[in-house]
């Protein structure tokens, strides 16, 4: 196929965009009537274009903050009742008939001012309800009259107004309701039509709203706007089948009168026809589910949930709050992003939120990527941001947000938030949204909890009372929740008698002097026929009680030991010794003994006092012994004490154990770096060592606070310091995006299994967990790109344009690009700097040394970099490039000038001119695949040579002009193409020009004319053209 190309081009485009209108009618206020029009041509509409702007017709129209009155539930027959005249409210039945004046109520009608809202209407007729389906499924509320109304069937007439969530009728002038209406449109001949006439209060504001793709313009669908209100007239459709007209209601209430709608046919012409006595159109269509609210509806101002937390023992304040959502009938009324915050700062309460939840409106908990939840933490705030992806998906809804905050119980001004009279703190909550000026507030309450103590359980004798006993003396560690509160023991709740052996209770009441609350203590009392006797003594040979004793540190090891002796009269009984350190009020030990058969003599016990309660310096203890209930626990006054003053001097070594990632030294921190997503747990290597024999530990690893993995760890019998191995497996899904901080600490256990309150040493870990996404785009994810390449244009290297985010700030990475066998072809470092999660744009050049003719793949990945600068791990993400490349047969240059120079003219000798000066080479490249390739290159005189100049007639010199082909004759250039150099084997770059010499043999642009030709003196210019073709042509 014969391929020709000219290097002359035009290319032009044009394009054009058209508005999409829709149409409102506007009445501000009701006025006479000013005539009947065609919808599309009252001088009451008002034009909008596709964004709710207005942009003709009449402009004094506010449509914004509107509030749409549309169901939003989920079963409409459900959520309807009626209260008939004198009779109790009932659910509708589909189908029944009701009373005259009966009002009907439809919950989950919409929000005002982020409450629900109800719709009502009643009639002067009987109605029967029916909630029926349009042809698209969409339910609507259908009231048709009964026969037995006043009038029969005929001309229904409607009061209509919107209820709040307390029942009460909303009159507020400055409330604008956007109603959803469907009306059937029947056929219609002759000299007849149908009214609808909307009828709001006087000097209320109302509009018409029409979506320009259910007007019926030209069938007839006029308006008329009078002082009785909207009159809406159907008027000669000839039979057509009947129609829906779809359409919004814009009405301001007013406290004095509802608004009225009223239905009619008439027969004659309008407005002096006359009412037709059996009507057709005599139902409304009330919520119709499948009607759009047309024009852009701003998303009101949330509202804080008032909540109430009664339970005392757990102190944090419940936040609540709703935002309601609507769907737009146009996707760019949208927000690019819609952010709710709530502010609780002021409030006396902590600034960490926990178990925070969003609920839609049928309680489902959402929490979607495109909802960027910011929690304040340190000013009290959080702020939830929606995209406009997850508004449009969610559509018309309610998002109810509830979370949890702690009382700060540290606060100076906490009681600044406590009423004495109800009993409860009342935190102060303000909510806003990005898309409403209104800021709405609400509060949390909490139940202040009554002052607490700990019970001192009691043994006593029967038949004794609380009379016997000190209150003051049955509770300990009496505690407010106020700062520098000061609680008292104010006695018993009541005078008691002990009379039943067993097991018995006493109540103490104790009382906050800043509140007033009372908390009452359960005290266990343990009443027996003998009360329990025993002594304990140091020495046998005389009651000791007394005693002081000097001690070495490292002779301690890991407890104390000394010898202590005790007596009672009673036999086979069982007691408990108890040993407490009086500097610290700590208990140290609990022992149980028991007597047995041996009555009034002194027995050797034991008395162990671990190191962990030993301190260098001067210790005092108090050894006590107590009767012990059924269970074993020390029941009511230590039956003997003693005291024990123990001097240690040096180090007292206790519980001891060393952690380290390392044996040759201690070292303390680590640093891992993983990909995400984290697909394994991690298992971490470290090293122990105690001097300690026979010990058990617990390792901990902890994130914050949260214990996220522990396992015990034994040394058996090495007490050497010798290092022990061991590793911790560390949960992949504890492994978020960013830096994760963890620390490894080893733990005692006490005797019920606990960790102790400190670690006996402990290791940091930093575990990153690095993530990456590249794309070809930097506003959407491509992942693919295909480039065409030309060989004779292209240059060494083919540059790319790549756009790659991640979560990580001041990270380092690798972007490799791979040939389809995996041989790199390019690497690079890239670096984020402080950008998180936001595109940042790179260039990429791939070598076009190696490319072959058609598809050539690449991948691009991304990778983390190591210390030395090398790809770590896989990669995280990738991109794949396709170049294809092609070749292609063109002139790629031409002479910009040929000049024969100046010339003397000589009358009798002729113009020849061999070596002229050209500007530029004629160079050809033929770069198409394979070998043989034909081509040809032509020369024609597109314009001819004259003289230049704009006086007097150009004198021409057609044949002037010659090429001399190498190896061929010379021809004359004209204006016919002529060929001068073809090819065979065509590949690669041919510059032609090259072999143009200076002497009439050599190849090359040759002058040549009779002086006789020169009829004016001056210079002289023309125009060629080159056409280069791939198949030869003679």
């Amino acid at each position: 196929m014969k391929n020709k190309k000219i290097y002359k081009s035009l290319l032009g485009l044009v394009f054009m965009i058209v508005p999409i209108i829709i149409f409102y009618l506007y009445n501000s206020p009701i006025k006479a009537s000013s005539g009947l029009y065609p919808i599309l041509e009252s001088p009451d509409v008002s034009l909008l274009d596709d964004s709710g702007l207005v942009v003709g017709g009449n402009t004094n129209v506010d449509l914004t903050g509107a509030t749409p009155v549309q169901y939003m539930g989920n079963n409409l027959l459900g959520d309807m009742t009626v209260t008939p005249p004198r009779l109790s409210t009932t659910k509708v039945t589909q189908g029944a008939t009701y009373a005259a004046d009966s009002v009907f109520r439809v919950a989950n009608s919409g929000y005002y001012n982020g409450m629900p809202i109800t719709f009502a209407f009643k009639s002067t007729k009987r109605l029967a309800i029916y909630v029926t389906k349009d042809s698209a499924g969409n339910s609507y509320i259908m009231p048709y009259p009964s026969s037995g109304s006043s009038g029969g069937t005929n001309d229904p007439s409607y009061e209509v107004w919107i209820e709040n969530s307390a029942g009460d009728e909303i009159t507020d002038s400055t409330a604008k309701f956007v109603f959803p209406f469907l009306l059937d449109l029947s056929s219609r001949s002759g000299l007849t039509y149908d009214l609808w006439n909307y009828n709001p209060p006087e000097m209320a504001k109302a509009n018409l709203i029409v979506q320009s793709s259910t007007v019926i313009g030209g069938r007839g669908l006029s308006v008329d706007f009078t002082d009785s209100g909207t009159n809406f007239v159907l008027t000669n459709l000839g039979g057509t089948p009947g129609l829906k007209a779809y359409y919004n209601y814009l009405y301001t209430p007013n406290p004095s009168k509802h608004l009225t709608i009223s239905f009619s046919n008439y027969r004659g012409t309008y407005p002096t026809g006359t009412k037709v006595t059996v009507g057709v159109n005599n139902s409304a269509k009330f919520l119709p589910v499948g009607v759009p609210i047309l024009i852009p509806l701003t998303y009101p101002a949330p509202n804080v949930v008032d909540t109430t937390n009664d339970d005392s023992s757990n102190l944090v304040a419940k936040i609540s709050y709703r935002q309601v959502l609507y769907k737009q009938s146009n996707n760019v009324f949208y927000p690019d992003n819609l952010t709710v915050t709530i502010d609780f700062s002021k409030a006396g309460l902590e600034t960490n939120l926990f178990d925070l939840k969003v609920l839609d409106k049928n309680g489902s908990e959402i929490i979607d990527r495109r909802m960027s939840i910011m929690p304040g933490k340190s000013d009290g705030k959080l702020t939830i941001s929606l995209s406009k992806a997850l508004l449009t998906e969610l559509g018309d809804n309610v998002l109810t947000f509830q979370s949890t905050v702690p009382i700060n119980t540290k606060d100076s001004k906490l009681m600044e938030y406590y009423d004495a009279a109800s009993g409860y703190f009342d935190f102060p909550l303000t909510v806003k949204n990005s898309d409403s000026a209104v800021t709405n507030t609400g509060s949390a309450k909490v139940k202040m909890p009554a002052p607490t103590a700990d019970p001192i359980p009691q043994t006593v004798r029967i038949g004794s009372s609380t009379e016997d006993l000190k209150a003051a003396d049955l509770v300990t560690n009496l505690n407010s929740l106020v700062p520098n509160d000061t609680v008292e023991v104010v006695g018993f709740k009541e005078t008691k008698t002990f009379s039943t052996e067993g097991s018995d209770s006493a109540v103490v009441q104790i009382k906050s002097k800043e509140t007033g609350l009372v908390g009452e203590i359960t005290i266990p009392i343990t009443v027996v026929k003998i009360l329990e006797e025993a002594q304990l003594s140091w020495t046998t040979d005389k009651l000791t009680d007394v005693e002081s004793e000097s001690v070495d540190g490292a002779t301690i090891a890991e407890t104390f030991s000394k010898n202590v002796y005790w007596q009672t009269p009673l036999e086979n009984r069982q007691y408990v010794m108890v040993t407490t350190n009086t500097d610290t009020g700590d208990i140290v030990t609990t022992q149980p003994i028991t007597n047995g058969a041996s009555i009034g003599t002194y027995q050797e016990e034991m008395l162990e006092i671990p190191s962990s309660a030993i301190t260098s310096g001067i210790n005092h203890y108090s050894v006590a012994i107590y009767a012990t209930d059924e269970a074993g626990a020390k029941t009511g006054n230590a039956l003997s004490t003693i005291k024990l003053t123990l001097t240690v001097s040096g180090n007292i070594v206790t519980e001891q154990a060393t952690l380290s990632f390392q044996t040759d030294d201690i070292v303390t921190t680590k640093k891992e770096e993983l990909a995400s997503p984290v697909k394994e747990a991690l298992n971490e290597t470290f090293y122990w060592q105690t001097i300690f024999k026979n010990k058990q530990y617990q390792v901990v690893v902890k994130k914050g606070s949260e214990i996220i993995y522990q396992q015990a760890a034994t040394n058996s019998s090495t007490g050497d310091n010798s290092w022990l191995q061991e590793s911790v497996t560390i949960p992949a899904d504890k492994l978020m995006i960013g830096e994760n901080k963890l620390t490894i600490a080893m733990y005692t256990l006490d005797a019920d299994g606990k960790l102790s309150s400190d670690p006996l040493s402990q290791i940091d870990l930093t575990v990153t967990v690095v993530d990456a996404a590249l794309s070809w785009s930097g506003s959407s994810v491509v992942k693919q790109k295909t480039e065409s390449l030309d060989k004779s244009t292209m240059s060494d290297v083919l540059v790319q344009k790549i756009y790659w985010q991640t979560s990580v700030a001041n990270r380092n990475y690798l972007l490799i690009t791979k040939d389809a066998s995996g041989k790199t072809v390019a690497s690079q470092k890239i670096v984020n700097d402080a950008l998180v999660s936001k595109y940042q744009e790179v260039s990429i050049s791939v070598p076009t040394e190696t490319l072959k003719y058609g598809n050539n793949t690449f991948s691009v990945a991304i990778y983390r970099m190591d210390s030395s600068a090398s790809a770590t791990g896989d990669a995280l993400d990738s991109l794949s490039l396709i170049v294809n490349l092609s070749g292609s047969l063109q002139i790629v240059s031409i002479p910009d000038v040929i000049d024969f120079n100046v010339q003397t003219l000589n009358p009798k000798k002729l113009i020849r001119v061999d070596d002229p000066s050209v500007s530029g080479d004629l160079v050809v490249a033929d770069t198409r695949d394979g070998i043989n390739h034909q081509w040809v290159v032509k020369v024609s005189l597109t314009k001819p040579i004259q003289s230049a100049g704009d006086s007097g007639v150009a004198v021409l010199l057609p044949t002037a002009l010659k090429y001399k082909p190498a190896n061929k004759d010379e021809f004359t250039v004209t204006s016919e193409a002529q060929e001068i150099l073809s090819e065979n084997d065509g590949y690669g770059k041919f510059n032609i020009s090259s072999e143009w010499g200076s002497t009439k043999e050599s190849s090359g642009f040759k002058f040549e004319t009779s002086p006789a030709n020169i009829a004016k003196i001056g210079a002289y210019t023309g125009e060629i053209t080159y056409t280069i073709s791939d198949t030869y042509e003679p």
